[in-house]
């Protein structure tokens, strides 16, 4: 009922944030990209080294991450991207040399579409079925039909590492330098260079976006990508390699530290639109290579070694459920905090007290009309008081100064 009870809230409220990680089974091989058209039905493309040679794998599930099926097998490379325009039935998947594969059938199969260019280390954005952009570090190129002809744009400035549309604006990045435009592509002009190299970006709207890199750097940017502020926990031991907003408040990043023989997986985690992160535990063994939303209401995140794990995000808003005329006091707190109950019946309520991450940190029954709880031991966070009492439950946000 927890469970339920949670996911109801984060679909009707918009607020403070925690999540719950699931450990899936995990896939033969390396993820390095994921796409969900819904909770259930998923892409990953994978790679794996076989005797010196980079193989590549699509894999498609059913059964949100439960299982997988291989779709596509590639001897000539790994793939790095995959893509369904628009959630249709129509997906793109890219091999690491150039190659396109393409389905118009949900993923059940795939068929070679030739090379925009024989380069390496490309990437790929389509806005539709049709019309999509593909290109290495130097040169762009764009397709108005499906990918069987490719025009080479010099309205870039430079070769894309990341491109993304909403409406007519539009960005792309190249390693630290970021690129706008306010014409659907037409015209394309520098906004800034960053200090480190950016690995992801994401757009929630026309003003706000996110872009992360190199040592646990985070930047935000409120003016639609003109000026961007650095927000990130900035630990220089790790990268974050993808980041993803979930809603317009709520935004996750993944990534690894940047020891090649001890690999740590890193995700954070902002409730406030990018404004400030919070290291989220996980149980994932290896570093994480993307993360992906099909709803507000689960995520997928995969790496190194096959990781993959679910995501479920339960959000809190100011909005409250009523258990009766209780009250929580004083909020924000500092040392301990009071629960005060109206009625016998209500003083029976059990109630626990979680942290950004789901971890429970204290939880107990009240025995008392007025319950003092001492809370004195907890770093100064945002934190999530759960109060249930037969049938009913409600949620507060509690902040610790």
């Amino acid at each position: 009922m927890k469970l339920v009870y949670s996911l109801i809230i984060s679909i009707l409220f918009s607020g403070t944030a925690y999540a719950q990680w699931t450990a899936l089974p995990k896939l033969d091989h390396e993820v390095m990209d994921i796409y969900f058209l819904d909770e259930t039905t998923g892409f990953a493309v994978t790679m794996l080294d076989s005797n010196g040679n980079d193989h590549g794998q699509i894999m498609k599930t059913t059964d949100g991450g439960s299982s997988w099926t291989q779709k596509q097998y590639s001897t000539n490379n790994y793939f790095s991207a995959i893509q369904f325009p628009n959630n249709g039935s129509t997906g793109y998947a890219l091999e690491n040399g150039g190659d396109f594969y393409k389905t118009t059938d949900m993923g059940e199969s795939w068929t070679n579409i030739g090379e925009a260019s024989a380069s390496f280390n490309e990437t790929m954005y389509w806005t539709s079925a049709d019309e999509g952009y593909y290109s290495d570090a130097s040169i762009t190129w764009k397709t108005t039909d499906g990918g069987s002809n490719w025009v080479e744009k010099q309205e870039f400035v430079t070769g894309f590492q990341a491109l993304e549309f909403f409406g007519n604006q539009g960005w792309y990045y190249n390693r630290t330098n970021f690129y706008s435009s306010s014409d659907a592509g037409a015209t394309w002009s520098s906004s800034v260079n960053l200090p480190v190299v950016i690995m992801d970006m994401d757009f929630v709207d026309s003003d706000h976006g996110l872009a992360v890199g190199r040592e646990d750097k985070i930047y935000l940017s409120e003016d639609g990508g003109a000026t961007w502020t650095s927000v990130g926990l900035n630990d220089r031991n790790f990268d974050l390699m993808a980041v993803k907003f979930l809603s317009n408040k709520v935004a996750f990043a993944v990534g690894t530290n940047d020891d090649p023989f001890d690999k740590e997986p890193r995700t954070v985690m902002s409730v406030d639109s990018g404004k400030t992160w919070t290291v989220v535990n996980n149980s994932a063994q290896a570093n994480l290579n993307d993360v992906f939303f099909p709803n507000t209401a689960i995520g997928f995140t995969g790496g190194a070694e096959g990781e993959f794990m679910k995501l479920i995000p339960i959000t809190v808003g100011e909005a409250e459920i009523k258990l009766g005329d209780f009250k929580v006091f004083p909020n924000p707190f500092s040392e301990s905090i009071f629960l005060e109950f109206n009625s016998e019946d209500e003083k029976a309520a059990s109630y626990q007290i979680l942290d950004l991450s789901g971890r429970r940190v204290k939880s107990a029954s009240a025995v008392a009309l007025v319950e003092q709880i001492d809370l004195s031991d907890l770093e100064s966070s945002t934190y999530i008081l759960e109060l249930e009492f037969k049938d009913k439950k409600e949620i507060r946000r509690l902040i610790k100064r």
